[in-house]
């Protein structure tokens, strides 16, 4: 299972992602394609601030288009977004992300 961040600076407060002159850095989007090349499963799960970032999220959605079968999500906020896992019981189940089906079945991604 790979794990990512929509951007390469990470910051215990989102807003500061907003205040930085590059938080996606050089190299983040090889990164992404990288891990979910060599991954089983991904889960995506940037939580609510994913609505204030959408270029940034249209952009790993499109790095992450060829993939669509192996990624999940652990449930959608109101806008749309990946829930951020942080804030869910660690009971919550899998499922494929944006409403897709996926090829790995939710159990097997969590091995």
């Amino acid at each position: 299972m790979a794990i990512v961040n929509l951007f390469a600076l990470c910051a215990p407060d989102p807003r500061t992602l907003q205040d930085a002159t590059d938080p996606t850095g050089p190299a983040n989007d090889d990164a992404i394609a990288e891990a979910a090349r060599e991954s089983g499963a991904v889960v995506l799960g940037w939580g609510v601030w994913g609505a204030r970032f959408a270029g940034r999220v249209q952009d790993v959605r499109a790095v992450l288009e060829p993939y669509h079968l192996r990624l999940f999500s652990l449930g959608h906020t109101r806008s749309g977004q990946p829930r951020h896992p942080l804030y869910l019981s660690a009971e919550t189940s899998l499922r494929g992300a944006w409403g897709r089906p996926s090829s790995v079945r939710p159990r097997e991604a969590r091995r």
